[in-house]
């Protein structure tokens, strides 16, 4: 499994990693495309085209906040889901990482319940702190979220520390 980071969008992999960005996720959920060339700047951020022997398997976008690792996309391509990749990637992307943290819609649907298994079943612990995801723009509406950590619950000063380092540093 091969993490490529995608520094530019004339990264000869960027325009299939951002197909799938747009493919995977809702609106309120994504940026714009000028948006997220911006971030590629950002020494806190990272976007990666994930790849097994020239196949194109997926993306994941994080930030680096310390000691914290925040999951902010993860997707696979459509054609290869439910073929054991996610668990497959995240496995690898999980070795050696101390505070791994994402979010995901509320379990309010199989598709989303769904989803919170298979996290759960990576080692993911639902957090009991109430989560807005911190908007991309200006003017967006925050978003209520399960928050998810890696093997231990967030403790709410910790999440105080991640949330207010992100707020800071979105571009908007």
């Amino acid at each position: 499994m091969t993490f490529h980071p995608l520094k530019n969008t004339q990264d000869r992999f960027f325009n299939t990693a951002w197909e799938l960005y747009e493919e995977a996720f809702p609106p309120q959920e994504k940026r714009f495309l000028a948006e997220q060339i911006q971030l590629l700047d950002n020494h806190c951020y990272t976007f990666q085209a994930i790849h097994e022997n020239h196949t194109f398997i997926g993306i994941i976008g994080f930030w680096t906040i310390e000691d914290f690792i925040f999951i902010e996309h993860f997707a696979i391509n459509s054609s290869l889901r439910g073929k054991n990749y996610g668990t497959l990637i995240l496995s690898e992307f999980l070795k050696e990482k101390k505070y791994v943290i994402l979010e995901i819609e509320p379990p309010l649907n199989q598709q989303n319940l769904k989803r919170l298994h298979f996290y759960k079943n990576l080692g993911f612990v639902q957090n009991t702190i109430e989560h807005f995801q911190v908007p991309f723009r200006t003017g967006d509406t925050p978003i209520a979220l399960e928050l998810l950590s890696y093997k231990t619950p967030l403790a709410q000063e910790k999440y105080q520390f991640l949330y207010s380092s992100m707020q800071k540093l979105l571009p908007i």
